[in-house]
């Protein structure tokens, strides 16, 4: 029998990736096709140029030739944090009698609590459990099926994006050839993938740091508790650089590459930095506190984001970084990490050879495909 083939799209703040894999052995992705193009990203929920999005996304299909080899059947689509919302419900259902909990009672459970946040506007993208309860006053657990109940009631996660954006995207992909699209969130996926499902019984932190944006989520079970997206990222350190050294975006990217934000150094310490015309000598201390100062800010929006989740302190709280924008950059995970008093664990898949935190996000989408 041939495995299923899952083609999956990461819509990032600066590139668009593609994934096509079947399943390997041992949960491994057996990758057959992948590309990136650069574009102009988005801003606050809005893309910076959307006719140059289309192009952008015609390009890097074309790249995988994936109509010759037929990868136009089904589409897996992430959308980012700017672009969804998160809504949590309680739903329950009643039984005449104890009975054993079927997967369609958890259907039903789900179209209840998708029910009561529908309107004319939205797209519900998905529903998922926090957790479930076995009669009132029961047990709870985050696996029901089998179980014996008279009533049975959840807290279920309910994603959302506004149907102004999907039908967007589905006259893209439609003019694309793609047969079918399913759109899934970016950082849901994400979280499933990279924290495991023992964590996952307590409430998570997962920080997605990416070039223009970075999101902030309470994951716990199988589903998002809250999701807080700020236009912050490594494209804003490296526009910091720009504009504190009078170099140019590319010269910038490359310091950024070479610093390490822990060391303090001092006066006579420098990064030296080579440009077209030479090399620039940049200050180390100087160079290291303009990047801290935006490490501080994203810290602050971390921090906001926790006291606006939970007035209570909240002790046990594992965190995770995924992303490129803080992970490259050395010594910027222990620095956000001193901003929040937490310590932060790198996210990444438990993939040889794919356990990089700026590839969570798109074999997040993959695993989601690939065991539905």
């Amino acid at each position: 029998m041939v495995k299923k083939l899952a083609v999956a799209l990461e819509i990032g703040s600066s590139k668009l990736r593609v994934m096509i894999a079947r399943k390997g052995l041992n949960n491994t992705f057996n990758i057959l096709d992948s590309a990136e193009v650069a574009y102009d990203g988005y801003f606050q929920g809005e893309f910076v140029d959307f006719e140059k999005l289309k192009s952008s996304l015609s390009e890097i299909f074309e790249s995988v030739d994936y109509i010759n080899k037929k990868y136009n059947k089904k589409l897996y689509v992430g959308l980012p944090a700017e672009f969804i919302g998160v809504e949590v419900v309680e739903a329950d259902i009643n039984f005449d009698s104890y009975k054993k909990i079927k997967k369609s009672d958890i259907d039903c459970l789900f179209e209840e609590g998708a029910g009561k946040i529908m309107s004319d506007g939205v797209e519900i993208i998905s529903t998922s459990a926090i957790s479930y309860c076995l009669d009132e006053g029961g047990r709870i657990l985050s696996d029901p099926i089998g179980k014996k109940a008279r009533q049975l009631s959840a807290e279920i996660s309910v994603v959302i994006a506004s149907k102004e954006t999907i039908e967007k995207f589905n006259e893209i992909f439609a003019s694309l050839g793609f047969i079918s699209v399913e759109y899934v969130s970016e950082t849901l996926t994400e979280a499933l993938l990279v924290i495991p499902k023992e964590e996952r019984e307590h409430e998570c932190l997962l920080i997605d740091s990416g070039h223009l944006s970075t999101s902030i989520s309470f994951v716990k079970g199988d589903g998002l508790l809250s999701l807080t997206p700020y236009s912050l990222g490594g494209g804003y350190i490296t526009g910091d650089l720009c504009e504190n050294f009078a170099v140019s975006y590319k010269n910038a990217e490359k310091l950024k590459k070479q610093m390490v934000v822990s060391v303090k150094g001092g006066r006579g310490d420098f990064y030296d930095l080579v440009t077209e015309t030479g090399v620039e000598r940049i200050n180390l201390q100087d160079a290291n506190n303009v990047v801290l100062q935006r490490l501080e800010d994203i810290g602050r929006a971390i921090n906001k984001t926790v006291q606006n989740y939970s007035r209570d302190y909240i002790g046990f709280l594992p965190t995770y970084l995924t992303g490129s924008a803080l992970t490259k950059l050395k010594g910027a995970k222990d620095y956000i990490s001193k901003c929040i008093g937490r310590n932060i664990a790198l996210g990444v898949a438990d993939i040889p050879g794919q356990d990089k935190p700026e590839f969570a996000c798109i074999l997040g989408i993959l695993n989601y495909a690939l065991n539905t």
